[in-house]
């Protein structure tokens, strides 16, 4: 079970780094087609769609980056853009990666913090 869970992980990192990079291939389109043509159980696939969607939060910012990058003459919009003009494309691609880092494990700590909070209760007497 642990072998099947791990290569259905894979599959996903797999997926959602093939969408991550390439502009106009979004996850929810490979998702379409995972459960129109294949007979995955929900478990299964919800570990695909999982796996693939944070690969590709991280991975898809390369290509929007590099890729965008308007004319000398045209205005720069994105601060990614400016960085690419500047030759500090790789920091551009950093920072958003330390962006996605930092805002995921804020969220995962969150959530924990959340969680231990709903254990404690509380007893409010006004008089």
């Amino acid at each position: 079970m642990l072998l099947k869970n791990l290569a259905t992980i894979i599959i996903g990192i797999l997926f959602g780094t093939i969408t991550g990079l390439t502009p106009g291939l979004h996850i929810n389109t490979v998702n379409q087609l995972l459960l129109n043509l294949t007979q995955i159980n929900a478990f299964t696939l919800s570990i695909i769609i999982i796996a693939m969607s944070l690969t590709h939060t991280f991975l898809d910012s390369i290509p929007s980056i590099f890729l965008g990058v308007p004319d000398s003459d045209s205005i720069i919009l994105l601060p990614g853009h400016r960085l690419v003009k500047e030759g500090k494309g790789i920091t551009a691609v950093n920072l958003t990666l330390i962006g996605s880092s930092t805002g995921g494990s804020l969220l995962t700590n969150l959530k924990m913090i959340r969680d231990a909070a709903a254990d404690v209760t509380v007893h409010v007497s006004y008089f």
